[in-house]
């Protein structure tokens, strides 16, 4: 009885996600960079297509990687001020080639193009060398996921 009563109530609180997407295509497919965005915020998944799905998935406990609010203007050290520092050589290497990469840390965009743009794959290698399977950021107080092929 009580494990019934407690299985209805992680019912109840389960995590509504939602993703946007192209029209017609399918709503767990990765975008070209190898990143699944989801959110639990439909008007905040309006913003990534035309359409709307509300998807079934996990989204795993270890590998996250927090990017902090997102939203905003800044250098790919700004993206990075929330995430711990590398510590290995490899890890090392990535960082400053993905530094070197972005106009030695001084090219300003807004900070969601450097996992977006063309070089991007760099900054998604980088964080894969982290042991990184969840990338959770927050767009306008909004949680969002973006989950790492």
């Amino acid at each position: 009885m009580i494990m019934k009563q407690f299985k209805e109530f992680i019912e109840e609180r389960k995590l509504s996600l939602y993703r946007g997407h192209d029209k017609g295509s399918d709503p767990m497919e990765y975008n070209k960079q190898g990143i699944l965005w989801i959110t639990p915020d439909r008007k905040l998944a309006s913003t990534y297509g035309a359409e709307i799905s509300e998807i079934d998935i996990n989204i795993p406990k270890s590998g996250r990687i927090m990017l902090g609010e997102i939203n905003r203007y800044g250098t790919i050290i700004d993206l990075l001020s929330n995430v711990r520092p590398p510590r290995t050589k490899k890890q090392k290497k990535l960082y400053d080639e993905l530094i070197y990469n972005w106009g030695s840390g001084t090219q300003e965009m807004d900070l969601p193009k450097f996992l977006h743009k063309i070089g991007s794959e760099l900054t998604i290698k980088y964080f894969k060398s982290m042991n990184g399977k969840v990338l959770e950021a927050t767009e306008d107080g909004v949680r969002t996921y973006g989950i790492l092929k």
